[in-house]
């Protein structure tokens, strides 16, 4: 777990809920519908690759809805390059909360921003960050929309706040949002990444280079980036797939992971006793999205390639345990989510900012190499199925 994250996730609580009471003190939700013709948009997502895999197809549909309206994004500054290519936001804003030291002066220039831009309508996207409230707050947009989630406090902020439901997949309970202020949302698919022909181009001459053939090109991402590391599969467990996927498939196994994930993809490849290679740290966001793009299967914890492998509609087998599968799960054909229901699962909620004080992650140690293993031969065999579903 990172101890940078988890402690913006307890300012978060700890600062920005009073802050946020403050700032809407004496403040009554709009009595008007939201705006039928608005002319600025603004979606806010700060955090994760995957969920803006899950907001993309919002943003396509507030673009079909009002074809005449500005429609900007705000997110992390990591999250700029997928944002910008995506070809959906007139003009891709970003927050990078860097240390904890400055993240209020910070705020405050990108709330005169914000409200230099006079936007019509906010959908906040967030699902339990206040950051996020509380920018809408400073902002003083004619209409706002975001999650009303338990204990959160987040829907002072909004003109109408969506009660946040976990009953179904998190790319639909996105929609909901979305649906709320009038647009259509059950055409497109639940999900979208942007594609990059220079970042094709790069990741095309690597496979050339590799002997690769006619054998199954699978993907292993044994990382968690930021998030709770109780996600992990036991790099074991992910040794002994990677071996039997060799031994009985001949794949050609590719271990993927972001640059802090580097020392923890060298630990799992010396327990790899077959052939295998590591792209560790090599990969921008959108060389690895034509990477997966190319893959046969892609076997992951609960993380952003689940969700950017699910978008491309290539099979994934997803591994679960604090975090719930109905909410996160791949969605392409073909995959599949692997998750016990241990009593303790879930530990890590929205609810609960996605915070755990688990240190023996039995529900992710208990998943069986052999099952995975039995699943992902059983994938292999099976042609890949275009397009994605979500419930």
């Amino acid at each position: 777990m990172s101890l940078r994250i988890e402690l913006k996730k307890l300012l978060d609580r700890r600062l920005g809920r009073p802050l946020l009471a403050a700032l809407t003190r004496g403040r009554h939700p709009a009595a008007a519908a939201p705006p039928t013709q608005p002319r600025s948009i603004l979606v806010i997502k700060l955090w994760g690759f995957g969920n803006l895999a899950m907001v993309l197809p919002c943003a396509d549909a507030l673009r079909r809805r009002f074809p005449d309206a500005r429609i900007d994004l705000l997110t992390l500054a990591s999250n700029a390059t997928f944002a910008r290519s995506a070809d959906v936001f007139h003009e891709v804003l970003t927050f990078d909360p860097g240390g904890t030291i400055g993240v209020a002066l910070r705020l405050s220039r990108l709330s005169r921003q914000l409200r230099e831009r006079e936007y019509d309508l906010v959908v906040d996207f967030e699902q339990f960050l206040t950051t996020s409230a509380i920018l809408v707050a400073l902002a003083r947009p004619r209409f706002a929309v975001g999650f009303e989630t338990p204990g959160q406090h987040r829907h002072l902020a909004y003109d109408l706040a969506v009660p946040y439901r976990e009953d179904r997949h998190m790319s639909r309970i996105f929609q909901g949002l979305v649906a709320a202020v009038g647009a259509d949302v059950q055409g497109p698919a639940p999900l979208r990444v942007p594609r990059c022909v220079d970042a094709a181009a790069r990741v095309d001459a690597l496979l050339r280079a590799w002997p690769i053939g006619a054998r199954p090109l699978v993907v292993l991402h044994a990382g968690s980036g930021d998030h709770f590391e109780g996600r992990r599969w036991p790099l074991d467990h992910f040794a002994r797939l990677a071996d039997d996927l060799v031994r009985e498939r001949n794949a050609f196994v590719v271990l993927t992971g972001g640059r802090s994930e580097r020392t923890l993809v060298t630990e799992l490849s010396r327990k790899i006793g077959a052939p295998h290679r590591s792209v560790a740290g090599l990969f921008s966001i959108l060389d690895l999205i034509e990477f997966l793009a190319r893959a046969d299967l892609v076997v992951s914890n609960d993380t952003a390639p689940v969700h950017l492998a699910s978008a491309l509609g290539r099979r994934v087998i997803g591994l679960y345990g604090p975090n719930q599968p109905r909410l996160y799960g791949p969605l392409s054909q073909g995959s599949r989510a692997f998750y016990l229901g241990l009593g303790c699962s879930p530990c890590i909620t929205n609810s609960n900012a996605k915070t755990s004080l688990c240190r023996v992650p039995l529900c992710m140690r208990a998943i069986s190499p052999a099952l995975v293993a039995s699943a992902a031969l059983a994938a292999l065999d099976e042609p890949v199925a275009a397009g994605i579903h979500a419930p």
